[in-house]
C-alpha cells in the first residue's frame, strides 16, 4: 500500500510539475521599442490578468534571439518578417501569429556628417549587422537608390557596435534601429540618409512562435495576444506612462521613447484580424502583400533558396479567436 501510495504521489507530482511548466511561455524580446511593449504587459499586470505565465528573455543582440529560437531554447521570439523567412526556408517549423507592429521611420541608414544622400555611400564603409534586418534593409535602401552591395563595403557588426562605431567615425554610415537611430542624430555626428517611412510595409515585426508550442499550448497563446491587445490600447491612451516603462528597460529617457513612438504603428486587434486573415491578402496591410514583396527581395539577394510558402506560417486562428 505504501508503495502504491509513494508511485500515486510522485505520479501526481510530475503531472502537477510537468503541467506548470507546459504552460510558461519564454517569449525572446530585443531592443526594438515595438517589442519592448511586451514590458507593458508585465509591468500593468495583463499576463496576470490573462491567467498566465510569461518569461520574457532579454536578449542584448537581436541575432542571439534568432539563433536561441532556432535551436528551440525559447518558445516564441520577436523578429521580422524577413529574418523569419530564411529560418522556414532552412527547415526551421514556426508560425506566425501576430504582427506586433509596421517600422514606420524607425529602422533607418544613418550617414556620417559630410555625407549627404545614399548616392554619397559608393565606395564607403557601412556597418551592419550581417544577415538581419539590418543588413536587409540597407541592401534594399542601396538598390532603391542606385547602388549595389558592390559599390560598397559592408563590415558586420550589431547594431548597437554600428552605432558607436559611426559615432566614433571608425565608419562612414551604418544601418540602424532605434533607440539607435536616434543617438547618433542627437550626437550631431550622423543623420538619415532613408529611413523605413519611406518604404511602408517593408518591415513588420511579429510574435512567431515554433509550431511544437503551438500545438502544445495554443490557449496560452491566444491569451497572449489578449494580453498584446492590452497593451496597444495602453499605449495609445497612455503614451507617457508606456514611453516611462519601455524607456526604464532602454535605459533611455521618456521624451526620447515618445518620440520614437512616432516612428512605430502598432498592431492592435483590429489591424491584427486583417493583417493575418488569409480572406485579406490583398489589403495593404496584409502580411501577404509584404510577404511577397520580402520574399522575392530576399530571393533576388541570395537569403533564400527559394520563396517561402506564406499560407504554410500565416497563423490567424489565434488572432481570431483572441478576438472573441
Amino acid at each position: 500500500m505504501r508503495s502504491i501510495l509513494t508511485f500515486l504521489t510522485l505520479f501526481l507530482l510530475l503531472i502537477g510539475g510537468s503541467s506548470g511548466k507546459d504552460k510558461t511561455i519564454k517569449l525572446g524580446v530585443s531592443d526594438w521599442p515595438g517589442w519592448v511593449a511586451w514590458y507593458i504587459a508585465q509591468g500593468k499586470g495583463f499576463f496576470k490578468e490573462e491567467g498566465l505565465d510569461v518569461k520574457l528573455v532579454w536578449f542584448n543582440t537581436y541575432s542571439d534571439s534568432l539563433a536561441a529560437f532556432a535551436t528551440g531554447q525559447i518558445d516564441a521570439n520577436s523578429q521580422t518578417l524577413s529574418d523569419t523567412l530564411p529560418m522556414v526556408d532552412k527547415g526551421v517549423k514556426v508560425k506566425v501569429i501576430l504582427v506586433n507592429d509596421n517600422s514606420a521611420g524607425n529602422d533607418a541608414v544613418v550617414g556620417g556628417m559630410g555625407i549627404d544622400g545614399v548616392r554619397a555611400l559608393k565606395g564607403k564603409k557601412i556597418a551592419a549587422e550581417v544577415g538581419s534586418i539590418s543588413h536587409f534593409f540597407l541592401l534594399y535602401t542601396l538598390e532603391v537608390n542606385g547602388l549595389s552591395e558592390r559599390d560598397v563595403t559592408i563590415i558586420n557588426m550589431t547594431t548597437q557596435d554600428a552605432g558607436v562605431a559611426l559615432m566614433e567615425r571608425k565608419v562612414d554610415a551604418a544601418a540602424l534601429w532605434e533607440p539607435w537611430v536616434s543617438r547618433v542624430a542627437e550626437s550631431g555626428r550622423g543623420r538619415v540618409l532613408f529611413s523605413s517611412k519611406e518604404a511602408p510595409g517593408l518591415i513588420p515585426d511579429l510574435l512567431v512562435v515554433r509550431e511544437q508550442s503551438l500545438k502544445d499550448k495554443e490557449g496560452e497563446y491566444i491569451k497572449l495576444v489578449r494580453a498584446w491587445f492590452k497593451v496597444t490600447n495602453f499605449i495609445q491612451k497612455n503614451p507617457g506612462e508606456s514611453s516611462e516603462i519601455i524607456g526604464k528597460v532602454l535605459g533611455i529617457k521618456k521624451a526620447e521613447v515618445l518620440k520614437m513612438l512616432g516612428g512605430i504603428k502598432f498592431f492592435g486587434q483590429k489591424e491584427n484580424l486583417v493583417s493575418l486573415g488569409k480572406e485579406n491578402r490583398k489589403d495593404p496591410l496584409s502580411l501577404y502583400v509584404s510577404g511577397e514583396r520580402v520574399n522575392k527581395y530576399l530571393i533576388r539577394f541570395k537569403f533564400i533558396k527559394k520563396e517561402v510558402d506564406l499560407d504554410s506560417i500565416i497563423y490567424d486562428k489565434v488572432v481570431k479567436n483572441a478576438a472573441k
